[in-house]
């Protein structure tokens, strides 16, 4: 049986669902962390009160940030475990062998990247109608 190191014991499902995300983004995104932004984030997090607060909701969203900070710092530590690796990994992973050996590989990938990060926006910022429109321009006229 494989043996786990565990960093840290997480209780709190939104501290851990912060973390989850922290290490997301290190890992897809490329985002990392450095003490200032530990320290800007907690002091943010003090000035609206959030260490104070007796309401849930509050509790809840700095359980999720300091953990998203942890997530984060993670990165560095502890490589990407296997239920980390999603289905976009995959499919960039697919990709990549078969451009193997192309100068352009690398464009490639990032141009997909950042095709899959401006559809990310657009679910973000559109509802779903609007969404289905502008990714499926174009389909009438085939």
């Amino acid at each position: 049986m494989e043996q786990v190191n565990v960093l840290l014991q997480m209780h709190l499902s939104d501290f851990r669902e912060g973390y989850h995300n922290g290490r997301t983004l290190f890992f897809e995104l490329g985002k990392t962390i450095t003490d200032l932004d530990i320290m800007e984030g907690l002091r943010e997090l003090a000035e609206m009160g959030h260490f104070t607060a007796d309401d849930e909701k509050r509790q809840a969203e700095t359980a999720y940030l300091v953990g998203q900070m942890f997530g984060q710092v993670s990165g560095h530590a502890i490589e990407r475990q296997p239920g980390e690796i999603g289905a976009e990994d995959q499919a960039l992973d697919v990709l990549r062998r078969q451009l193997s050996g192309r100068p352009e590989a690398e464009q490639i990938l990032a141009a997909v990247r950042a095709f899959w990060s401006a559809q990310d926006a657009l679910t973000r910022q559109l509802d779903a109608h609007q969404f289905h429109l502008v990714m499926h321009r174009g389909e009438q006229a085939l």
